[in-house]
C-alpha cells in the first residue's frame, strides 16, 4: 500500500454528503453529523494548548519536550486544557440564534421585518455553517482562491476541503502521520500545500482526485506553516527547528535556501502579494522581514511581550500585522523595524491568529479567550465587532477572496463559517 493513501470523498455540490444532514434555520444552514473516525494511529498527546507529540507512539518521557514546544504556549500559571477523549462520539454542530433577537426569535414571523432590523443593528456577521471534526481540534484553514472550497486540517492528521455553497465534504486527503499545522493553496486553485508535525510538506493535486504531488524533507521538527509565492513557483515553510525554508514548488526535491535568523520556534510565515519578501514570526517574540536574495533578515520588528503566533500581510503588500502572547495585533509599515504604524487591543487573552482582509479593511485576530476580535485596518481604534460563538481557544482565522466571509476554528473542534452582512 503507498504510504500516502488518499480517499476522496467527492460528492455532488447539490448535496450533502450521505449521513449529513443539511437544515434551514430561516437564518442560514447546519450541518451536521460526523466528519469521520478518528485515526487510531493518533498521538496521545495532549491536544488544545499544547503542541502534538511529534510521533505516533510518543514515549511519556518526551512529554516535556512536546510541551515545551506549545503551538499556543501558556502563560505563566495557566494549566492545560483537559484532553478531549478520542473514543467518544460525534459530536453533532448547533446553529446558534442570532445575538440579540432572543425570544423575539419567536414571533419572527409575525415581525419579520422587525426582526431583520435586529439582526442587522446588532450581528453585521451570521453563522452560514458549523462543522466539527471528530472530537478532535482543527489547526489550520486555508480558502481556495475561488472562494469555493475551504480546506481544515488538524489532529486527525488529514485534510478535508469542503464545498461552501453546498457544505459538502468534497475531498479527504491522507498522508500525514502526525497533526497537520499548517495549510495554504496555490494561487491557481490547483494546488495545496499542508505542513505537519511529522516534519514534512505534502504537495497535493486539490483538483483531480487529490493526489500526492510530492514531499519535501529536509525540517528536523514539527512544521508549523507554510506559504506559496503569488507566482506559484516557490513554497516558503516555518519550523519548530527555528529556520524558514525557501523550496521549488514545482519540482520539489531539497531546500533552495535556509534562512536563519530567530532563536526560537517559528510559528508562522507569510510571503507578501507583491513577491518581493517573506515575514515570519515566532517564539523568540520577533517578526522577521526576508528578501530571499539575501540570507539576513532586512528587518526585526520587536515590540509585544512574548511570542507572536501569527504574521500577515496587507492587500497592498505595505504593512505586516502580527499575533502576539500579550493580546495585542501590531501593524508595521514593511519597510521600517520601529516604531509600528499602530497597534490593536482587546481581546482578554494570548492571541493565536491572524488574518487580513483582501479588501484591505479588516484584520481578524483569533483569541484563547475564545473569540474571534475585527479591527478597523488602516488605523488604530476599538474592536469593531467580536464573534462569541466558539467555546474555546480559537486556533485559526481566514478571511474569504472575496472578503464576504470570515472561517475561524476552536479547540472546541468546531469550525465557523461566519458571513459578513454587506
Amino acid at each position: 500500500m503507498s504510504p500516502y493513501p488518499t480517499t476522496p470523498g467527492q460528492q455532488t455540490h447539490s448535496a450533502p454528503p450521505t449521513g449529513w444532514q443539511q437544515q434551514n434555520t430561516g437564518a442560514g444552514r447546519k450541518i451536521t453529523g460526523s466528519m469521520g473516525s478518528a485515526n487510531p494511529r493518533s498521538p496521545t498527546g495532549p491536544v488544545g494548548l499544547h503542541a502534538p507529540s511529534h510521533l505516533p507512539g510518543q514515549r511519556a518521557d518526551d512529554q516535556s519536550r512536546a510541551e515545551d514546544r506549545a503551538l499556543v504556549p501558556l502563560p505563566a500559571g495557566r494549566q492545560p486544557l483537559p484532553r478531549s477523549p478520542l473514543d467518544r462520539g460525534p459530536v453533532l454542530s448547533r446553529r446558534r440564534l442570532l445575538i440579540g433577537l432572543g425570544v423575539v426569535g419567536m414571533a419572527a414571523v409575525g415581525i419579520g421585518s422587525t426582526a431583520f432590523f435586529l439582526n442587522r443593528s446588532r450581528s453585521p456577521y451570521t453563522t452560514l455553517y458549523t462543522f466539527n471534526d471528530d472530537s478532535l481540534p482543527v489547526q489550520a484553514l486555508a480558502w481556495a482562491p475561488s472562494g469555493r472550497q475551504l480546506a481544515a486540517g488538524g489532529n486527525n492528521m488529514q485534510v478535508k476541503i469542503w464545498d461552501i455553497h453546498s457544505g459538502a465534504l468534497t475531498l479527504t486527503l491522507r498522508g500525514h502521520t502526525d497533526f497537520v499545522q499548517g495549510l495554504a493553496w496555490s494561487r491557481d486553485g490547483f494546488n495545496l500545500a499542508s505542513a505537519s508535525a511529522d516534519t514534512t510538506i505534502i504537495i497535493w493535486d486539490a483538483v483531480q482526485g487529490g493526489q500526492p504531488q510530492f514531499v519535501l524533507r529536509g525540517h528536523t521538527d514539527t512544521v508549523y506553516a507554510v506559504a506559496w509565492s503569488p507566482d506559484g513557483s516557490m513554497i516558503v515553510s516555518a519550523s519548530a527547528d527555528k529556520t524558514v525554508r525557501i523550496w521549488d514548488a514545482q519540482h520539489g526535491g531539497e531546500a533552495k535556501q535556509v534562512l536563519q535568523g530567530h532563536t526560537s520556534d517559528v510559528y508562522a510565515v507569510a510571503w507578501s502579494p507583491d513577491g518581493s519578501l517573506i515575514a515570519s514570526a515566532s517564539s523568540d517574540g520577533t517578526a522577521k522581514i526576508w528578501n530571499i536574495q539575501q540570507a539576513d533578515p532586512i528587518h526585526s520588528l520587536a515590540n509585544n511581550k512574548g511570542f507572536l503566533r501569527g504574521v500577515v500581510w496587507s492587500p497592498d503588500s505595505k504593512r505586516v500585522a502580527t499575533a502576539a502572547h500579550d493580546g495585542v495585533v501590531t501593524v508595521w509599515n514593511a519597510n521600517s523595524s520601529y516604531p509600528p504604524a499602530f497597534t490593536l487591543s482587546g481581546p482578554s487573552d494570548v492571541l493565536t491568529s491572524v488574518a487580513w482582509s483582501q479588501d484591505g479593511g479588516l484584520l481578524a485576530a483569533g483569541s484563547a479567550d475564545h473569540s474571534v476580535a475585527i479591527w478597523n485596518a488602516h488605523q488604530a481604534g476599538p474592536v469593531l465587532n467580536t464573534l462569541t460563538d466558539h467555546k474555546d481557544v480559537i486556533t485559526a482565522v481566514a478571511w474569504s477572496p472575496d472578503s464576504s466571509m470570515l472561517a475561524s476554528t476552536s479547540t472546541d473542534t468546531t469550525i465557523i463559517i461566519w458571513q459578513r452582512q454587506s
